[in-house]
């Protein structure tokens, strides 16, 4: 279960894990097959950020570490993968550990970067819920966009690309 910190304050992230449990019949009964239980545990998620250094130093961080977590679904297991590829050609392109951090943090400002501020972007318009309604009714009038928005959410279409896909 997740919750956006900015987003929900006062929500106790155990207790709406429990109620989701009691809600779906599937994990009710995957919860009646249960050996052993430990007590839930509430982990902060790091996601993308502006300004986003994947370096310190001569550390490369990579996933969770770089904050590459999608901004709208906390999916981040793809580009945990990817990063750990480029983090790989940097190092791979590079004559020192410094030149490394330089490449790697300029991979990262090519291949990842607008997507993710664009994903940070679309975060900051659901705030207002005129913005989803709107989003929505938008979506149910015109398929092609419904198409490319569900594609991005899907990551299929990067979300900084979805505006300039629906112009022609």
């Amino acid at each position: 279960v997740g919750v956006w910190l900015d987003e929900s304050q006062k929500t106790n992230v155990i207790q709406l894990f429990k109620q989701f449990i009691q809600s779906n019949p599937q994990t009710r009964h995957l919860l009646s097959k249960v050996i052993h239980q430990d007590t839930p545990k509430v982990y902060p998620l790091a996601t993308a950020q502006k300004g986003n250094r994947v370096t310190d130093g001569n550390i490369l961080k990579i996933g969770d570490a770089a904050n590459l977590t999608d901004p709208l679904t906390g999916e981040g297991i793809a580009n945990a993968v990817l990063s750990g590829l480029y983090v790989a050609q940097a190092i791979n392109m590079s004559r020192s550990p410094e030149m490394a951090a330089e490449n790697w943090q300029s991979l990262y400002e090519s291949r990842f970067e607008a997507d993710l501020r664009a994903g940070l972007r679309i975060k900051a318009f659901r705030k207002f819920s005129w913005m989803n309604t709107l989003l929505i009714w938008t979506m149910k009038q015109n398929p092609r966009i419904a198409t490319q928005v569900s594609r991005a959410v899907a990551g299929l279409v990067p979300y900084h690309e979805v505006l300039s896909s629906l112009r022609y």
